[in-house]
């Protein structure tokens, strides 16, 4: 069995080495983390406009794409983005702007009773309150993909009932602590 990436995965691995370690240089690293989001979102929209956001990737194109990014310490909301959020915002409105990397969504899972397995975040006639910790590039996110009880939502990072604040980790990364208080979400 030949487990080889094909020649159009090899091409999405090499276009993706290839921007992030032109970007990703040592100096442009620590800026990036010294900035107030610790988010190149630069990046994210050259990425975006080089189709490598692109929900139309196959899985396993996906994780050619995460392991380069991964691999060159790129600083972009990638994984919550291409492994969450475009599977979840499949057709709709907003699907298209994520993926030119226009909008970036953060994925809040994380409770703050650490156990992501049983989100505490409640949903009542279109309204979701809840607490979320440890939400990566949250502070830049435009828009929230957030687990509840009965699901997972969307959120709208500017929606009466969102507040945000930055949070200080062990990663050194500038996470937030997410509260909804009957924010509007579908």
């Amino acid at each position: 069995m030949d487990f080889s990436l094909t020649e159009e995965q090899s091409a999405l691995q090499e276009l993706t080495r290839q921007i992030v370690s032109d970007r990703c240089t040592l100096e442009h690293q620590r800026a990036i983390a010294d900035s107030e989001s610790g988010t190149d979102l630069e990046l994210w929209k050259l990425l975006g406009e080089s189709g490598l956001i692109d929900p139309g990737l196959g899985w396993l194109e996906t994780c050619v794409v995460l392991a380069e990014l991964a691999r060159g310490s790129a600083p972009v909301p990638a994984f919550a983005v291409m492994g969450l959020a475009l599977p979840a915002l499949d057709g709709h409105l907003l699907h298209s702007a994520v993926a030119a990397g226009d909008v970036v969504v953060a994925a809040a899972l994380h409770e703050p009773t650490g156990d992501v397995f049983a989100p505490t975040a409640q949903v009542v006639a279109g309204q979701l309150t809840g607490e979320k910790t440890c939400v990566v590039h949250g502070m830049v996110a435009d828009h929230f993909v957030v687990s509840a009880q009965t699901g997972v939502y969307r959120v709208a990072a500017d929606s009466a009932g969102v507040e945000r604040d930055a949070q200080a980790t062990s990663s050194d990364a500038p996470d937030a602590y997410v509260s909804f208080t009957s924010a509007p979400c579908e």
